[in-house]
């Protein structure tokens, strides 16, 4: 029984890259969402909160190599007086079909925030790339995010916009990880709100470059569509 009990904590240390033994955790965030200019708390802003993993692949030279799995994420809206709160969750482990040197870097988790009348602004950990050089690395079992208990502002839109600039002012930057494999399902406050923006933007401007702003029937046809909940029920449903 000893040997066996010996054997089994010697695969989960040998190699520690296996995605099998490795889990992790997040502790909560509550932040407070301003007027860049005014300083008031900002009521109804979306907020995504998402836990991406990544992975260093090994060869010849270490390269660091984005976006290969979504941990988790949710979202939240503020309150009247500009806070938000995201629960914490864990200890689980990496989603199995991944690569196995799969690992949350020290950057994550990323906060993204999005509220009509505002430019989009995205938020993460301090960077870090030292980690980059060890293909094993896993980090703290247990994440935090720099903005925990912070104040958050954003900025508001300039009066005037051109068609060609929305694309910079209001973009979510919406990555493949959030959207693929029904995981758009997660998020449907934050995604209505840029369907809703979009359309916004269209009717004051036929012309703006909005491409990058979701539709519900683009919703519609993302990956996994046919084993995904409807977008256009999901969406279109008041919030």
């Amino acid at each position: 029984m000893h040997g066996r009990s010996v054997a089994t904590v010697l695969t989960c240390l040998l190699p520690i890259a296996l995605s099998g033994c490795a889990t992790y955790s997040a502790k909560p965030i509550s932040a407070t969402v301003v007027d860049n200019d005014t300083g008031r708390p900002l009521e109804g802003v979306n907020i995504v909160v998402t836990w991406e993993l990544e992975y260093v692949k090994m060869g010849g030279f270490y390269s660091e190599s984005r976006g290969e799995g979504l941990m988790t994420q949710m979202e939240a809206v503020t309150g009247s007086d500009g806070k938000f709160y995201i629960p914490g969750w864990g200890p689980a482990p990496i989603p199995s079909g991944l690569p196995e040197r799969s690992m949350l870097s020290p950057m994550q988790p990323s906060i993204r925030l999005f509220k009509s009348g505002y430019r989009t602004h995205t938020v993460g950990n301090a960077w870090e790339s030292s980690y980059l050089s060890n293909p094993f690395y896993k980090g703290p079992a247990e994440r935090a995010s720099d903005f925990d208990g912070k104040t958050i502002p954003l900025t508001p839109l300039p009066e005037k916009i051109k068609d060609s600039e929305w694309w910079i002012f209001v973009n979510p930057g919406l990555s493949a990880l959030m959207v693929w494999d029904c995981h758009w399902e997660t998020i449907p406050k934050y995604l209505s709100s840029l369907t809703k923006e979009r359309e916004r933007i269209v009717k004051q401007s036929p012309r703006a470059s909005v491409s990058h702003l979701p539709r519900i029937e683009d919703v519609e046809r993302w990956r996994g569509a046919k084993r995904c909940s409807s977008a256009k029920a999901l969406l279109a449903a008041p919030m």
